[in-house]
């Protein structure tokens, strides 16, 4: 289901109305229809219907995405974000099937991230649900699938505020992750600070958009010193070191 532009179109009497009010309206219904239809075709076990499925979902929150992004200071659109999150999240946390939030995991932290732009309850409850795949899916699973999604984001999330659930994702991950740490770690940061540094030279990002990502940057550098203390591991710190710096030199940027 792709929904329409929040545009008013003007009636019999003269007054404005939304075109596409009854697609808002439809959002969560459209929402569980392909949650559950997505979770069907899963346990179908039929692997090309499973990713028909998973591709519907991925498209119909791309939509979602789309419109709440359109007008970021509507509050009805905001509070649809909010629904749209709460309801991914309820549907996780009542899922018993791994095999179900496997297969949209792939897609789903850059949708929620994108949903998360809406307001500060959206970005918490995004946080949330990238929690969750952690959780289920595995930190060592989803530490690509996360870094995957810095690939700079759909022209209507073009906004910093993006990354902060996926610096939040990583920061967990990394903390999660009992093998291979260094290696992990090593792998992932090169793409945080390439973002950075993007976000931190565009000239129509304003300097107070900047602040969230960049707190949530720290967090990651945390979650370093954290576990590079428990295990002594002299490469880690180096590392650590080298990425703070870094972190300052894109700040010098603002």
């Amino acid at each position: 289901m792709r929904f329409c532009s929040r545009k008013s179109a003007m009636a019999a009497d003269g007054s404005c109305e939304s075109s596409c009010s009854p697609a808002v309206d439809q959002t969560i219904p459209g929402l569980r229809k392909a949650l559950h239809a997505c979770s069907k075709a899963v346990e179908s076990g039929d692997l090309s219907i499973s990713s028909r499925a998973a591709e519907e979902l991925a498209l119909y929150l791309h939509s979602v995405s789309e419109l709440v992004l359109s007008d970021q200071e509507d509050e009805d659109l905001k509070r649809k974000a909010f629904e749209v999150l709460s309801e991914i999240h309820g549907y996780l946390c009542a899922s018993t099937d791994e095999a179900f939030v496997d297969a949209i995991s792939g897609f789903l932290p850059k949708e929620v991230s994108k949903l998360s732009i809406a307001s500060e309850k959206c970005l918490r409850i995004a946080e949330r649900i990238i929690d969750k795949l952690i959780e289920v899916c595995g930190a060592r699973f989803m530490l690509p699938i996360l870094a995957g999604a810095f690939a700079y984001p759909d022209e209507e999330a073009h906004n910093p505020k993006y990354f902060a659930p996926l610096l939040h994702g990583i920061s967990a991950a990394f903390l999660s992750i009992g093998r291979r740490q260094f290696e992990n770690i090593k792998t992932a940061l090169p793409v945080i600070l390439t973002s950075l540094e993007d976000i931190s030279r565009d000239p129509n990002v304003e300097t107070a958009d900047l602040i969230l990502p960049f707190q949530r940057t720290l967090s990651v550098a945390t979650s370093i010193r954290n576990i590079s203390e428990g295990n002594m591991h002299d490469k880690l710190r180096a590392l650590l070191t080298l990425f703070i710096l870094q972190i300052l030199v894109r700040i010098l940027h603002f």
